[in-house]
């Protein structure tokens, strides 16, 4: 019941038309819907487990930090954008099984698929890929208590650096929480560098230096970052 649900509701996002076409029994060995039910339980089956990932960060998320739960969250995190890439190409195979059946989409409804024999072939849309987005609040909240909780800056320094190793983003506000965190110029000009290519602010050099007090630091993290700080998207 639970895997119909998820199916159901994944394909009602993605192909509305073939909402109720959720796997039942497997269609036979030489159906051409065959391949389509095949990717419909992989579809399901990756969903599930993305949602139960999501859980198990969510849970971990609510206890205090500690070296093994920090181990943890890295790799929940590592597998969660690994299902999300999965994901995206299963979406991509589905929209080739589709056409292969001979959906498509009709032009006066772009949300609807046609199934009229005789179309003429056309390509669907890309995929685009959805911009990237800042580190959510408990994920964020969660680095700033393993900063927090660091004996020395090296060991805050690593825990960014590893928090960073995921692929993730920061917007001005996060940048200056984290910043916050080191005492010392010579450490906050650390963090500022490793941070310049996760900061979804065009030019947001000027913002990360005015965290600092000392023109000496803010030129040696000009410097270092060859004045270019923020991402482009």
């Amino acid at each position: 019941m639970i895997r119909s649900g998820v199916i159901a509701l994944a394909l009602s996002l993605l192909f509305p038309a073939v909402a109720s076409a959720q796997p039942g029994p497997p269609p036979p060995i030489d159906s051409p819907r065959r391949e389509l039910w095949q990717i419909q339980r992989e579809l399901g089956d990756k969903l599930e487990l993305l949602g139960d990932l999501q859980n198990r960060t969510l849970d971990i998320l609510k206890r205090p930090v500690n070296a093994r739960r920090l181990a943890e969250i890295k790799n929940l995190t590592r597998r969660s954008r690994e299902l999300q890439r999965e994901l995206v190409h299963l979406h991509q195979d589905l929209r080739q099984s589709l056409r292969d059946l001979g959906h498509e989409r009709r032009d006066d409804r772009p949300d609807r698929w046609d199934d009229r024999p005789g179309r003429p072939d056309r390509a669907p849309p890309p995929i685009v890929a959805p911009p990237p987005r800042p580190l959510d609040a408990g994920e964020f909240q969660f680095l700033l208590r393993t900063i927090d909780d660091a004996t020395f800056p090296n060991h805050q320094l690593n825990a960014l650096r590893d928090t960073l190793a995921t692929g993730v983003y920061f917007d001005i506000g996060q940048v200056h929480a984290i910043l916050s965190r080191f005492t010392h110029e010579t450490h906050k000009a650390d963090a500022a560098v490793m941070l310049c290519p996760h900061i979804l602010e065009r030019a947001a050099l000027p913002h990360v230096l005015s965290a600092f007090t000392f023109e000496s630091f803010k030129q040696q993290v000009r410097d270092r970052t060859g004045g270019q700080c923020g991402v482009v998207y």
